[in-house]
């Protein structure tokens, strides 16, 4: 399911599964959650089929070493920049604020024809 705030499909896929996870989902109007995912490749596929997407058309935003499987798969990947340094080496872009100040929501409204990422 979409996004009420943008038109492309979305999912929050955390390796954590408490109500946290649901509570930001709800703020952010995304749909589909997978939450307790280790692999979260797996999960990446996952949501790839149920929307019938390509992983090429995917885009994924992770911060840390269990993220690195997903961020391989997908077609354009990011993380925020004070995160885990190991992850900066697998990721097309690097966020110049740190996460929490729009980073996600400025990924998906991001014109990759035009534009570099703030």
């Amino acid at each position: 399911m979409a996004s009420k705030s943008w038109n492309y499909p979305s999912a929050l896929i955390s390796g954590e599964d408490n109500i946290l996870i649901d509570r930001f989902a709800q703020k952010m109007n995304i749909a589909d959650t997978y939450k307790g995912r280790k692999d979260k490749a797996v999960a990446l596929n996952s949501f790839a089929n149920k929307y019938k997407l390509e992983l090429s058309q995917i885009c994924f935003m992770g911060d840390d070493v269990n993220d690195i499987g997903a961020l391989e798969l997908a077609g354009f990947s990011g993380r925020t920049c004070e995160r885990h340094e190991s992850v900066k080496q697998k990721v097309n872009f690097v966020t110049a604020k740190a996460g929490g100040y729009g980073r996600c929501q400025r990924a998906y409204r991001f014109d990759f024809r035009k534009e570099s990422i703030q």
